[in-house]
């Protein structure tokens, strides 16, 4: 196919918590100080108690209010993706994913992302370059991957895997790989 379009939204839903459990609301970046004391004093308390006693004397020392219950919504994303074959072997897709939920909602956040990749294919070989500005959009990040044949290897951001295997300051990296195989 000369283009290619798919979209889905995906993890839309929730999960609900009954018991006994606390909450700590935290707005912006917060630092908390936790008195080493609590958790070397939970060595002490005996049977299936141990982690609750901990959970409450964390909890209390933090200053948490105590709840019955509360919901924690999933990590809700609207997924784009486009593919363009700008002629037999030179490929262009984009990929967009956007958090749908609030910066300090509760529960998982999946970061929002835009990555372009221009890649070059044929039926054994494939090369790409994505870029991407990661992180809600403030990070920009490189990559490149290559599959021959069946094996994929790659990465989404070069500077931060170069940082990584230097022992260098750095912040995110990554490697990846894998198998591709066709059904029927």
């Amino acid at each position: 196919f000369p283009v290619t379009i798919g979209m889905s939204i995906t993890d839309l839903g929730f999960i609900s918590y009954w018991g006994n459990s606390n909450n700590i609301t935290s707005l912006g970046n917060q630092n908390w100080t936790i008195d080493r004391n609590i958790i070397q004093n939970g060595q002490y308390t005996t049977g299936d108690e141990k982690l609750q006693d901990l959970s409450q004397r964390l909890f209390e020392d933090l200053g948490a209010d105590q709840n019955s219950e509360f919901l924690s919504y999933s990590p809700a994303a609207l997924n784009i993706q486009y593919d363009k074959a700008i002629n037999q072997n030179l490929h262009l897709g984009a990929y967009w994913t956007q958090s749908l939920k609030g910066k300090n909602s509760v529960g998982l956040r999946r970061a929002s992302y835009l990555s372009i990749v221009p890649r070059w294919q044929s039926e054994r070989v494939e090369i790409g370059l994505p870029l991407t500005l990661a992180n809600d959009y403030t990070a920009q990040h490189v990559g490149i991957y290559a599959r021959f044949g069946p094996f994929i290897a790659g990465t989404d951001n070069l500077d931060g895997l170069g940082k990584f295997l230097a022992n260098d300051n750095y912040s995110g990296g990554s490697f990846y790989f894998g198998f591709r195989s066709k059904i029927g």
